[in-house]
């Protein structure tokens, strides 16, 4: 059987993407940057359970005092997700996006690693907003899961309106973008 470790050694140089091997076992490191933040990605490879795993890690870090308004995002976002699950660490506070398959008898291919990352990164780059609203602008996590599952229309503000604009860009513009700065 072909090794998992050179199928996806060879998928991030054939991406020409910056990578670091951490162990000659299969687990590599790997930084993203989304529309939403800048991740750092890990792919653990178990040659011999025939898996790989992804976890995504979010750039922050939830306050003990916000856990549990943060567990609560992390199951209304975790419902109706068809592949990985979020996960909140409750003693350190990080969150992180995981993505997984077992191989079996199968052959890993390129297309199939691509697939794996992208589904893990599409998603954390997607929820990322949300987390930002609850642990940072007190924004419930109904309402932060609501916000960014529905498409956002563009604010209906004319060129002097400067309050409307001021809001979106100044207060929402921010947390839209992964970040309070």
């Amino acid at each position: 059987m072909e090794s998992i470790t050179e199928t996806v050694k060879s998928f991030f140089k054939q991406e020409a993407t910056k990578f670091e091997q951490m162990s000659d076992d299969g687990m590599f490191e790997i930084g993203f940057a989304g529309q939403n933040g800048c991740f750092l990605s890990y792919v653990a490879v178990d040659e011999e359970e025939r898996t790989i795993l992804v976890e995504t890690v979010a750039p922050v870090e939830v306050l003990r005092s916000k856990r549990l308004r943060a567990a609560e995002l992390i199951a209304r976002i975790n419902r109706p997700l068809l592949i990985g699950n979020f996960d909140l660490n409750m003693d350190t506070g990080l969150i992180s996006y995981k993505t997984s398959i077992i191989l079996g008898n199968s052959n890993p291919h390129n297309d199939l690693v691509e697939h794996l990352l992208f589904a893990n990164w599409s998603a954390m780059d997607k929820y990322f907003p949300a987390v930002n609203m609850v642990i940072f602008a007190d924004v419930s996590p109904k309402r932060a899961v609501e916000a960014v599952r529905k498409p956002r229309p563009l604010p209906l503000v004319s060129p002097d309106d400067t309050e409307s604009d001021e809001f979106f860009h100044g207060r929402l513009g921010g947390i839209w973008g992964g970040s309070l700065n």
